[in-house]
This record gives C-alpha cells, sequence and structure tokens, in this order.
C-alpha cells in the first residue's frame, strides 16, 4: 500500500499503523501530496494507493499531470484507489481534470454537510449490507471528521460507481467504482 500523505503527523501515522496491523505493508510517501509525481515513489509494485487530499486543495496544490496520469493508468491496470471527496474540487476546478474517472463525488454539496470539524453520520445503504467495503463495521456509526465534504454521485457513461454508505440526508458518503481492471472508492 502506498500512502500519499497530504500532512505528515499523528493522523497520517495513525492511518499508516491501522492499514499496516491488518497485514498490509505500507510505505507512507510524506507530505505534501502535490510533490508525488508518479514516480517517487514509482507504482510499480504497489496494490493500492490511499491518496490523502484534505488540507491540500488550493490551485498550486494540485497533482501534476504526469502525477494524474500514472494514477489512472494504475487503477485501469488492475490497482486499487482511495481518494478524498476533496479531490472533486481540484476536479470542479480544472486543476485536476486528468483523473476524473477516480472521482466518485462531485462538488459542492450540501452546506450542512460540509464542515472544518464536525460529527459525521455513515450509514449503509440498504442493499449493500453484504459488500465488502463495510465488512465488520456497524451500520451505522458517527465520527468526528477533521473536514467533511459531502457531495453528487457523479453519474458516468460506462463502469458507474454504486453508493455503499450515506449520510442522514441521502447524500454518498462513500462511493466504489470498477474502472478497466482496478477499483475507485
Amino acid at each position: 500500500v502506498l500512502l500519499i500523505a497530504d500532512e505528515d503527523g499523528s493522523s497520517t501515522t495513525a492511518l499508516a499503523n491501522s492499514v499496516a496491523s491488518a497485514g498490509y505493508v505500507v510505505t507512507v510517501r510524506p507530505a505534501p501530496e502535490y510533490t508525488w509525481d508518479g514516480t517517487n515513489p514509482s507504482l510499480d509494485g504497489y496494490d493500492l494507493v490511499i491518496h490523502l487530499n484534505g488540507n491540500t486543495f488550493w490551485e498550486d496544490q494540485a497533482l501534476s499531470p504526469t502525477a494524474q496520469s500514472a494514477l489512472v493508468d494504475f487503477v485501469r491496470a488492475g490497482g486499487a484507489y482511495i481518494g478524498s471527496q476533496w479531490n472533486s474540487v481540484e476536479a470542479a476546478s480544472g486543476v485536476q481534470s486528468l483523473m476524473q474517472d477516480l472521482v466518485l463525488a462531485g462538488f459542492p454539496g450540501s452546506v450542512e454537510e460540509n464542515c472544518p470539524s464536525c460529527m459525521i453520520t455513515y450509514s449503509i445503504v440498504p442493499g449493500q449490507e453484504a459488500h465488502a467495503l463495510v465488512a465488520g463495521i456497524p451500520s451505522e456509526f458517527t465520527f468526528e471528521a477533521d473536514g467533511h465534504m459531502g457531495g453528487p454521485q457523479v453519474e458516468f457513461t460506462s463502469e458507474p460507481s454504486t453508493v455503499i454508505m450515506q449520510l442522514p440526508s441521502g447524500t454518498p458518503g462513500a462511493l466504489v467504482r470498477n474502472l478497466g481492471s482496478g477499483k475507485v472508492v
């Protein structure tokens, strides 16, 4: 697993440790995330990229075109990608336009579901209880988000995404998509 960090600190370390304790080998690419260029490190040998992008979403802080293309090619070839909703801000503004296929929720969402620090409740969408993404977690849970941005499901003409978890309003909380031979969350 390659974890591309947007900020070095205790929360990034906690995530890396959690993934490692589940039995995965984790490489943390130090922050800021937009300095990853697709080669430092390359994606060779990785099965999953976790792209944290919550503290670095301004115009001059987007991934380079080379890095964006590397991620899309990685997924289409069979890799897995977990991204954050903040990618939608960069995609909507056009600064991260090459990875539109990896952005599953749009921007902007409802104001009441967007906050810099708040309690957010997610629940499993009825009919998705058996999905592997939610194996072993409660049907509903509330957590404190460092920052949260809900947005509408992006409609794709092929290989559509599926909403697995939602907010109380029905806004998507977690989506999945098959893309080529890979997967996007």
